[in-house]
């Protein structure tokens, strides 16, 4: 599968996407006047974000939709667009070494919101809709049993537990 290079030669639009979108990959960032948008320009946005940098992955061990960017801000106003559609995101820095550091902001998406994200966002890209539709077949399927970690707060269980006994 190929590349996409879009070429266009217009200096009146080649600057309202640097100045409105940033340039260069660590300083790219979500515009104000996209978050007071209607939600179709919004889910438009974030479809075209996610067919071009994003990924599905819809092994039954590790169902996922994510994205990157050098850019952490761009990650934080991509994660703010998504919860407009009640799509709830983790946020993750990975430190990758080929020669010098680099860091890249991640955005990692529950299977619990594949469904809500196929309605909202959606995909252009074939793959990407196969992947998404295989997580919402997984979702769907009777006898799920996997669990969703994403509304857990890690090591506080036994502490609940104590409590709840105590109270009676």
């Amino acid at each position: 599968m190929g590349q996409v290079q879009p070429h266009f030669n217009h200096k009146d639009l080649a600057k309202f996407f640097l100045t409105n979108f940033g340039n260069g990959s660590y300083n790219k960032k979500i515009p104000a006047f996209v978050f007071s948008s209607n939600k179709t320009f919004i889910n438009a946005l974030l479809r075209g974000y996610f067919d071009g940098d994003g990924n599905i992955n819809s092994d039954p061990r590790r169902s996922t939709i994510r994205c990157g960017s050098r850019s952490e801000q761009l990650m934080v106003g991509i994660n703010l667009l998504l919860t407009f559609n009640g799509i709830v995101a983790s946020k993750l820095q990975e430190n990758i070494y080929k020669g010098e550091e680099k860091v890249l902001h991640t955005l990692y998406i529950p299977k619990k919101y594949a469904q809500t994200y196929k309605t909202t966002i959606g995909s252009n890209m074939t793959d990407k809709l196969k992947g998404l539709n295989e997580i919402i077949e997984w979702n769907d399927r009777e006898c799920n049993t996997s669990q969703d970690n994403s509304d857990k707060i890690p090591e506080l269980g036994s502490t609940i537990a104590k409590i709840g006994k105590a109270l009676g």
